[in-house]
């Protein structure tokens, strides 16, 4: 309708109405240009009205064709129009304009409907290898992949920071998608839907773990602490005097001792109602420029009422879906996994957190199941933040200064005898290979003292440790030895109080870690002494220290103290405590009798950033058979979380010891007649893999193809360039690997009996051979070898049945096809004519029945003729189809034949038979010392050939409009050799009958009551279901059919009636 209402508008903004008329035209049929002049006129003519006037000639008639799109009546119609101005017809010339414009700008509308991916599988098929010595599988080509195959869609992220050996562990994972592929809203249904999209598994040493709880959810969150909060009584918002809520800045209130730098540009406010502001710039010291960026549904304890948050830019994460994963202290320890053999194995050093879509069924009376790809495929990710949190680590190796410590039992950090400078070290293989955020030490002292004022009493009233001792006195300082330097974590900091003076027992020292360089690197020792390892953490002891050496110093002096001196207090004066009545304690020794270990880390994957930048933290695709690095798979800036399936099928080959650049023929040998005959068959698009890129193959690469698009057997010729590789990861490597796709109509492609690559085409070269050489097929593996030996060629494989050519005509052939082309003159006219001229034209059909209007179910009136075909399965040894079926471009091809010999006004349909599936339930015994085993498989086969000849025998008829009676079945199955008796038999057959009035709706009985199978259409054939139902009788010579029902007997299908 845009196009439409374009040429109404542009008619309607011109006053005189010739010249609306002529410039709505010439928008629609200008050119070369929409608004350019209309094509120029035949004879001089300058204007419409003359072109109107003359439609008698023939100029002009091909004028209107050919410029104007339009035919001779549109036009007229048009133009009648037009001369009235008020005329209510002129929707009409708008949508025959339109009509005309369609056609000369070659405008495409968009298809109708809606494509939508319910779940994708994938399947290993076969391995040529494991094959060559048996019998090879049919497998479907590109579709109808069993829903127990594997399912692996979805990413995996790996890191440094995911190893994981001990405590309780929290896994954050936040990835941040652009606003218009990850929108809160379209993601929210999803997210809290009962059924989650998501399962997440985690890499353990011997197996995968999935946790017992996880989360997600989808909106902004904050990652790190804030750089400053203010107070809202700080900081305040400018608008603009046209619009209140369009801030533009933010300043600070008088008063503040706050200011702003250059160094806040970039760096994000959260206001306390969630407002997100970036500052894009500065005023002055006291005001800066802001945009505001988002909101946010931040937890409570994120964004306080009072406070407003300045963070780096890097701290909030916009548009983004997080995972919380929750790990008990019981699970095994998150460690790379070990090289195996499957397709998924991701060669990394580090842990793996694997995410798939989760198959789900959508309602309870479905066996359907699906995956939401097709609501996450377009998340294009920016970047991925990966934090833990750790707590209770206790596998921590010690030492002082003097020796290593054993963690299991009460040791002395600093020593027996500790000093300003002495060093506590503690180290840990998970933390150490980490660039941490934050790290909490927790001890628990021994034989603390209830204060440490009582305690140093009479040192500092004795004047020998001048400052007074509180419980505040005795602080370390924490380092980390990194890159064999020294970088200092916190200063001063007491190891025995937390927030006030009062002693706290077990202590918890937490330190906020600042940004340092590090080589993340794994352990290849394995020592219990912090000195012998690359990366350490100290807590030094500062001054004051124990008084360890002061000791017998104080004893002596409150000794010697006499009864006129006394204790002082804060202000100097004297107290009524005398010294020497106060007690002299030994130093305190800090002795720790348990020591663990919590702490934070986190990375940054920015897939804007250069690769190196990001190792060894990476992020992938998963797909079936393997995985992609999704920074590698730039596409204009895009990385998409998931890989890209927009085929409706897909086969992929493998190949072995291929040299590149080099050719290589395909056999491809098809089961004929497997395919949707209905169906149109699709393109096939043909490319290799490149590393881990697919690569379209060049119209020059691809050499030949006799296989029509993979609709029957043949050899494809591909020249593989030298691009391909063998190395790569979304498939084994090891191989080169084509790949075969349709975006449509999958199932119109045959299944696949075998590929075999090397294949050549040998053509018979006649050397005086028998005349009845052609007669008949060359069986399959006839040919072993050349008459003159190749030394290059090892083996010569001739694994199905020749094809193509007929013997000489005979006499009584050619009599009698000069006789039929007498009779129906190459014209079709009876319906025998019809079906000689097919026979006689396609040597590859077998059988031809023709129907008529009269014969058919059509209107006996119909000027039609339905052409019912079967093809020659002749050559299709050793396999023969149950049901065969002419591909569609072969039904095609006969039709057009068909209507240049018969009357343009008889409607020719060209069709494969209705092949109606029967399908027996028989109860039998086999004679003593028959395998049960083999022989059901056996009967199971004879039943098979009985019923569907042709599928056995290249001889065999196929007959349309058959029928059968049960007793043809029972004598069959008693004849055979192996069978003792047959105790019952059933045709299941969809029978539709009349329920009659009443209301009742028809019923389908499974059960034939008639004992007869007979077609219901002249163009039906019976033939045998791929499977009966044989049930084994006991030994003894009655048979009871309560002994064949109830469990483990009955099937909704075969044995109930169902309405």
């Amino acid at each position: 309708m845009g196009r439409r209402n374009a040429l109404k508008e542009k008619r309607e903004q011109e006053e005189r109405e010739q010249l609306a008329f002529k410039s709505m035209m010439e928008l629609a049929l200008g050119s070369p240009n929409p608004g350019d002049p209309l094509p120029k006129m035949p004879n001089g003519y300058t204007t419409l009205q003359e072109i109107f006037a003359h439609l008698d000639q023939e100029l002009v008639i091909r004028y209107v064709k050919k410029e104007l799109y339009l035919s001779v009546a549109d036009f007229r119609k048009i133009m009648e129009i037009q001369a009235t101005t008020e005329n209510p017809d002129w929707e009409e010339v708008y949508r025959l304009v339109e009509k005309a414009q369609t056609k000369k700008r070659n405008f495409t509308y968009p298809p109708i409907g809606k494509t939508e991916i319910k779940n994708i599988h994938g399947s290993s098929l076969v391995d040529a290898e494991e094959v060559q010595a048996t019998k090879a599988q049919r497998f479907n080509t590109f579709g109808n992949i069993t829903q127990t195959s594997q399912n692996s869609i979805g990413f995996a992220v790996t890191s440094p920071v995911l190893l994981l050996q001990e405590g309780t562990c929290n896994i954050t994972l936040t990835f941040t998608g652009e606003e218009r592929t990850l929108n809160r809203d379209k993601f929210q249904a999803i997210l809290s839907s009962e059924n989650g999209p998501f399962e997440i598994y985690l890499s353990s040493e011997a197996q995968w773990i999935q946790p017992e709880s996880f989360e997600y959810e989808i909106g902004v969150f904050i990652v790190e602490d804030p750089l400053v909060s203010y107070s809202s009584t700080e900081l305040s918002l400018s608008s603009t005097a046209s619009d209140n809520d369009n801030f533009t800045s933010v300043y600070f209130i008088e008063g503040s001792e706050h200011t702003f730098s250059a160094s806040n540009v970039k760096q994000l406010l959260v206001w306390n109602d969630g407002k997100i502001f970036q500052i894009t710039g500065l005023v002055n010291n006291n005001e800066a420029n802001i945009q505001q960026i988002g909101i946010g549904n931040f937890p409570q304890d994120a964004v306080s009422t009072d406070k407003i948050n300045l963070y780096r830019s890097s701290a909030i994460y916009l548009n983004s879906l997080q995972f919380q994963l929750k790990l008990d202290s019981t699970l095994p320890a998150i460690l790379p996994p070990k090289p195996d053999e499957s397709t998924f194995f991701i060669a990394t050093s580090y842990p793996i957190v694997k995410i798939l879509l989760k198959e789900i069924s959508p309602s309870e009376n479905t066996q359907e199941t699906l995956i939401y790809y097709d609501q996450f495929k377009s998340v294009s990710l920016e970047k991925v933040n990966i934090q833990v949190k750790v707590e209770n680590i206790q596998d921590v190796q010690l030492r002082n200064d003097n020796l290593v410590l054993n963690p299991k039992t009460p040791f002395k950090p600093f020593g027996n005898n500790p000093k300003v400078g002495s060093g506590f070290y503690f180290a840990n293989r998970e933390i150490s290979t980490k660039k941490l955020d934050s790290i909490a030490i927790k001890m628990e002292w021994m034989g603390l003292p209830q204060d440490f004022a009582t305690h140093y009493q009479a040192y500092n009233s004795t004047k020998i440790i001048p400052e007074a001792i509180t419980n505040n006195s005795f602080q370390a300082s924490l380092k980390l030895l990194n890159n064999r330097s020294w970088v200092d974590i916190e200063g001063p900091k007491s190891i025995f109080t937390q927030e006030d003076n009062t002693l706290s027992n077990p202590i918890h020292l937490n330190y906020q870690i600042p940004g340092y360089s590090l080589d993340t690197y794994s352990y290849e020792t394995d020592t219990d002494d912090p000195f012998e390892q690359n990366r350490y953490f100290q807590l030094e002891l500062e001054s004051p220290d124990f008084a360890h050496d002061l000791h017998p110093v104080v004893s002596t002096k409150v000794a010697l103290s006499t009864d006129t001196d006394f204790v002082k207090d804060n202000e100097g004066n004297d107290t009524s405590t005398k010294i020497k009545s106060l007690p002299v304690y030994l130093p305190y020794t800090p002795e720790v009798k348990a020591i663990s270990l919590d702490y934070t880390a986190s990375v940054e994957i920015d897939l804007q950033a250069s690769q190196s930048e990001q190792e060894p933290s990476k992020i992938f695709q998963l797909n079936p058979f393997g995985y992609a690095d999704i920074q590698t798979l730039n596409q204009d800036n895009q990385y998409y979380l998931l890989p890209n399936y927009q085929e409706e099928g897909t086969l992929y080959i493998g190949i072995r010891n291929l040299q590149p650049p080099q050719n290589i023929s395909i056999l491809f040998q098809m089961i004929p007649g497997s395919g949707n005959g209905e169906l149109t068959p699709p393109q096939i698009h043909w490319s290799y893999l490149s590393g881990n890129a697919w690569r379209e193959f060049k119209d020059t690469e691809m050499l030949s193809d006799s296989t029509n698009g993979l609709v029957d057997s043949g050899i494809i010729r591909l020249s593989i360039p030298e691009g391909a590789t063998s190395q790569h990861n979304l498939l084994p490597s090891g191989l080169h690997w084509l790949r075969a796709t349709v975006t449509e109509n999958a199932a119109a492609i045959p299944d696949t009996l075998d590929i075999k690559t090397q294949a050549v085409r040998a053509t018979f070269v006649n050397q005086g051979n028998a005349a009845d050489h052609l007669s008949k097929p060359l069986a399959a593996n006839s040919i072993q070898g050349f008459v003159t030996r190749e030394p290059a060629i090892n083996t010569v494989q001739q694994p199905y049945s020749s094809f193509g050519g007929k013997p000489k005509e005979d006499n009584r052939a050619f009599t009698m096809r000069v006789s039929e082309r007498l009779r129906h003159k190459q014209r079709a006219i009876t319906a025998w004519d019809y079906e000689r001229l097919v026979l006689e034209h396609f040597p590859q059909i077998y059988k031809v029945k023709c129907i008529t209007s009269a014969a058919g179910n059509h209107n006996p009136g119909d000027a039609k003729v339905t052409v019912v075909v079967i093809p020659d399965i002749s050559n299709t040894a050793p396999f023969f189809p149950l049901e065969p079926k002419a591909p569609s471009y072969l039904l095609k091809e006969i039709q057009a034949y068909l209507q240049n010999y018969t009357s343009p006004f008889v409607q020719i349909v060209v069709k494969n038979p209705r092949y109606k599936p029967i399908q027996y339930k028989v109860g039998i015994r086999f004679l003593a010392g028959y395998d049960q085993g083999d022989y059901l498989n056996q009967l199971n086969e004879d039943i098979k050939c009985f019923l569907s000849p042709w599928a056995y025998e290249e001889q065999a008829d196929i007959t349309f409009g058959s029928s059968i009676h049960n007793s043809s079945v029972i004598h069959f199955i008693e004849k055979r050799h192996y069978v003792d008796d047959v105790g019952y038999l059933k045709l299941i057959e969809q029978v539709p009958i009349k329920a009659g009035s009443q209301g009742k709706s028809d019923t389908d009985y499974p059960v034939n009551p008639y004992n007869l199978a007979q077609v219901q259409h002249p163009d039906s054939i019976l033939v045998s279901a791929p499977q009966h139902i044989i049930c084994l009788m006991g030994t003894e010579n009655s048979y009871d059919e309560e002994d064949f029902e109830g469990i483990d007997y009955m099937s909704i299908v075969n044995d109930f009636e169902v309405s």
